[in-house]
């Protein structure tokens, strides 16, 4: 199979499958008119993410702010104040060009800029050149975006997930058995495991006014 370049469409391809994977679904562009036509806003039930494509890293430094603007009107827009979504927001930006060495700093600035949404930076410098199968990019491309997504446990014959080898690994430090059963139904059921250990302390601890 022929190597092939990657392009801005082959990673966005990849990010698209990487949110879908976890549940995130893409909002119909409707919602956001005023976009740029490449860009691109996702949701869950926790989440806004919103993604943007720049020609250059330069592009990408000297845009990012607009774009967290737009980001920030559609959450105004769109998500009620006492929503969860309303202060959780990620802002996806990509560049398909090497960092040069004058913006290094300034990009880590963006990076690890947490104000009003946080963002995501993808560049040339975190991916290969090229690829002979899009699914090579996966990778490198959930390295960036594992903030956002659900938790690649590795499911290779012979591994054992960490939460159900829990027990074994607590053996002799606590007598907690029972309640390591009620965190371990949940993880399995899909549901929260803090949750359904409230309610077990509860049910065996009920609060004073609850006595007869």
């Amino acid at each position: 199979m022929t190597d092939e370049v990657v392009t801005n469409d082959l990673v966005l391809a990849e990010v698209i499958r990487l949110l879908a994977e976890s549940n995130i679904i893409r909002v119909d562009r409707r919602r956001h008119p005023s976009w740029p036509i490449d860009s691109m806003a996702f949701e869950d039930e926790y989440s806004v993410i919103a993604v943007w494509t720049f020609g250059s890293v330069e592009d990408l430094v000297a845009g990012w702010g607009a774009a967290q603007d737009h980001v920030v009107d559609f959450l105004g827009a769109n998500v009620i104040a006492t929503d969860p979504k309303s202060w959780d927001g990620y802002l996806i930006l990509v560049a398909m060009d090497g960092v040069p060495a004058t913006l290094v700093a300034e990009l880590n600035n963006v990076r690890s800029d947490t104000r009003r949404v946080r963002k995501l930076v993808l560049t040339a410098d975190d991916l290969p050149t090229r690829v002979s199968d899009p699914l090579e990019l996966a990778p490198a491309v959930r390295r960036t975006l594992a903030p956002i997504l659900d938790l690649d446990l590795d499911t290779t014959p012979g591994r054992t997930d960490p939460l159900l080898s829990l027990r074994g690994r607590l053996a002799g430090t606590h007598n907690h058995s029972a309640h390591l059963d009620v965190l371990i139904a949940a993880y399995e059921a899909g549901e929260s495991p803090l949750e359904a250990l409230h309610r077990r302390l509860t049910e065996t601890h009920p609060t004073e006014t609850d006595a007869p």
